[in-house]
């Protein structure tokens, strides 16, 4: 999967806003495999170069790679909305994959706990030949919240080893620091 986009407020949100007949959905929305991520020995990425977007996903989205597979979101300028009500998002690699989400500049919000969180479990491959989850959220620039508890400019290993979110400063910021409050956190706590 390939997307670049060069406008700016989009939202990808997952499930369609009406139904089939035009009117509006009475489902519950779900969203699964979308916004930069690939699946099944893949590479997929999303490019989006303004706007302030929104980022909708239930789970394995926004950013994440699965079965030995390699998933990118690169998103390089706007105030954006990240929103996950499940794990497997927000730069996640799982089953040997390798996923990363990156944005530059911008004040971002990321909704949910999954930013960055690097699961130990790997049932698909033996270790070592795959290698191990790596799951990535790499924030550059702005003023940003994370559901996971990060603090703006702080370095935060999440989950197990491959696990890592890194919210850089821009030049005239503060420093990072390493946030020993939310290091062993995982998705469930």
């Amino acid at each position: 999967m390939r997307v670049f986009c060069t406008s700016g407020n989009d939202q990808r949100l997952g499930a369609t806003r009406q139904a089939y007949d035009g009117q509006p959905r009475r489902e519950t929305r779900f969203q699964r495999f979308a916004n930069g991520y690939a699946c099944h020995y893949a590479v997929g990425f999303l490019f989006d170069d303004a706007g302030d977007d929104a980022y909708g996903g239930t789970i394995m989205g926004t950013g994440f790679a699965w079965d030995c597979a390699v998933a990118y979101l690169f998103d390089f300028a706007g105030d954006d909305r990240y929103e996950a009500t499940g794990g497997g998002t927000q730069g996640n690699g799982a089953q040997a994959g390798l996923g990363v989400l990156f944005d530059y500049s911008g004040d971002d919000v990321y909704l949910g706990y999954g930013q960055g969180n690097a699961s130990a479990s790997i049932s698909y491959h033996t270790l070592p030949d795959c290698g191990g989850n790596f799951s990535f959220v790499v924030d550059y620039g702005g003023t940003d919240k994370y559901g996971c508890g990060a603090k703006n400019n702080s370095y935060v290993e999440r989950g197990s080893r491959g696990g890592f979110l890194i919210d850089r400063p821009a030049q005239g910021e503060s420093p990072p620091t390493a946030d020993k409050a939310t290091a062993g956190r995982t998705a469930g706590g």
